[in-house]
């Protein structure tokens, strides 16, 4: 459905017409807030495990420290992965941009954009997930095979 926009002046009056259609869907935007809110999520995981793991000790190790350590673990996994959308979810919204269209088609296009993103944003963490098991299963099967 074409735009059209009508100006009046006192003197003049004009109607100017957009011969394109809106766009109903971004990938761009999509794609940006997937690639950001993957990369925000492994920074922050990444960070957090090395303040992590440089906090630990072996020698002093009860049961008791660790569920501590695993329930905050988990806790910060939790908020990171929060973090990582928040950032992803703001760079998709701001990269639609506005359109002309009532607050219905505003909530669904907001909402269609904000679950692909998720979905991307998920697949792609999964993915480099599994990359990362693979990588480091051939290492170590190539380790096996070397040392015997």
């Amino acid at each position: 459905m074409p735009t059209t926009t009508t100006l009046l002046n006192d003197d003049t009056a004009a109607i100017v017409t957009d011969s394109e259609s809106p766009k109903r869907f971004s990938w761009s935007a999509a794609f940006a807030g997937a690639f950001v809110a993957t990369a925000v999520t492994l920074f922050l995981l990444t960070l957090g495990s090395g303040v992590g793991l440089s906090l630990v000790t072996v020698r002093h190790a009860t049961e008791d420290k660790t569920v501590t350590f695993l329930t905050l673990g988990a806790i910060y996994f939790l908020v990171a992965q929060a973090f990582g959308f928040a950032a992803g979810g703001h760079v998709v919204g701001r990269m639609i941009g506005p359109a002309i269209e009532t607050d219905r088609d505003e909530q669904w296009r907001a909402g269609t954009h904000g679950i692909v993103f998720w979905a991307m944003a998920v697949t792609a963490t999964a993915l480099l997930v599994a990359l990362s098991a693979i990588a480091g299963g051939a290492a170590a099967t190539n380790g096996a095979v070397n040392a015997a």
